[in-house]
């Protein structure tokens, strides 16, 4: 049996049990005195693959935008995200966890102000994502608490980091 989906969307990720579609939007605010503000957000449709059809299981949105699909990741049936959030002034960076109705249930937001996410990867309870504006800050967020994600830590390097990848003392 096979089964296909078309999609225009650019970043699609796959975990064991689903399979998540993500796709941003802006929405241009006209009534702002400034001539308009965007506010961006990232549309997710989650689908399970333990069924022969392809149906939609729940349907959730977070603030900003993500880098790739190396910014979403289920874990233990939560969904988490990273995503950069522009407004008006600046733009920020934020970890979410999401309830498996894709409805958001912890954060961690405000996080290096007027960068965006380059990079991100999770292992088990932890999310891990670089930033970029000159200097390349290394963000290590416990997301074991689900709803009371926290950073761990920060690590400046220069450079540009476009990629993460574990490795263990064994690789």
């Amino acid at each position: 049996d096979n089964l296909a989906l078309l999609s225009g969307e650019s970043d699609i990720y796959m975990s064991g049990k689903n399979l998540y579609i993500a796709r941003q939007t802006n929405k241009r605010n006209i009534s702002a005195s400034s001539g308009g503000d965007y506010s961006y957000t990232t549309d997710i449709v989650k689908i399970p693959l333990s069924t022969r059809s392809l149906r939609v299981a729940a349907i959730g949105a977070i603030p900003g935008y993500i880098d790739n699909a190396f910014s979403l990741d289920e874990y233990k049936g939560r969904l988490r995200v990273v995503s950069t959030i522009p407004n008006d002034t600046a733009e920020y960076n934020a970890v979410f966890v999401l309830t498996p109705n894709l409805r958001i249930i912890g954060s961690v937001e405000n996080l290096a102000e007027n960068e965006k996410v380059y990079s991100a990867r999770f292992n088990g309870d932890f999310c891990y994502f670089c930033t970029y504006r000159q200097i390349d800050p290394v963000f290590a967020v416990d997301v074991s608490r689900p709803r009371r994600p926290r950073v761990l830590d920060t690590l400046k390097i220069s450079g540009f980091s476009d990629y993460l990848h574990f490795w263990e003392d064994d690789l």
